[in-house]
C-alpha cells in the first residue's frame, strides 16, 4: 500500500500543490471504478447471451470458448479505452460471469482453456524470442 501511495503521490507532483490531495483520491476511484462498471456490465451482458445461446442450442463445441476469450479481451481493451483498470475489469468480469453462468460454467471454461493455453504459448514465444534476439546481439566470437 504505502508503494502505490508513493506512486500517486509521484503523479500528484505534476498537478499544483492544490489540486494533489484531489487528484490523489480521484485518479484511484476513477481507475477503480470505470474497470469496476465495465467488467459488471460487458460480462452481465455477455454471460447472459451465452448462457441463453448456449440453453436454446444456438452455440456448442468448440465454438463455446471464443465467445469467453473475447469477452475478457473487451474487458480489458474497453476499461483500457475508457481510462481504466483492464486488470480489475477482467477480474470483476471473471467474477460476475462466473456467477451469471453458474450452471454452465463447467462447459464454458473447459471450452475455453484450450484458447487460453495457445495464447499463453504465443505470449511466452513471443517473450522468448524477443529477449532472445536481445541477447543473442550481445554475444561475439571475439573474445573481450
Amino acid at each position: 500500500m504505502p508503494v502505490i501511495l508513493f506512486f500517486l503521490a509521484l503523479a500528484a507532483g505534476s498537478v499544483e500543490a492544490s489540486d494533489s490531495a484531489g487528484l490523489v483520491i480521484k485518479l484511484p476511484l476513477e481507475v477503480i471504478g470505470i474497470g469496476v462498471i465495465i467488467g459488471v456490465l460487458l460480462a452481465g451482458v455477455g454471460g447472459f447471451a451465452l448462457k441463453t445461446c448456449a440453453t436454446r442450442g444456438w452455440v456448442a463445441g468448440t465454438w463455446l470458448q471464443m465467445p469467453v476469450v473475447a469477452l475478457a479481451f473487451t474487458c480489458f481493451g474497453l476499461a483500457q479505452w475508457l481510462g481504466g483498470s483492464g486488470f480489475i475489469a477482467c477480474f470483476v468480469g471473471g467474477l460476475t460471469f462466473g456467477g451469471l453462468t453458474r450452471n454452465h460454467k463447467d462447459q464454458f471454461l473447459e471450452s475455453a482453456e484450450g484458447a487460453s493455453d495457445a495464447l499463453a504459448l504465443l505470449t511466452w514465444f513471443t517473450f522468448g524470442t524477443i529477449a532472445f534476439g536481445l541477447l543473442l546481439s550481445q554475444f561475439s566470437w571475439q573474445p573481450m
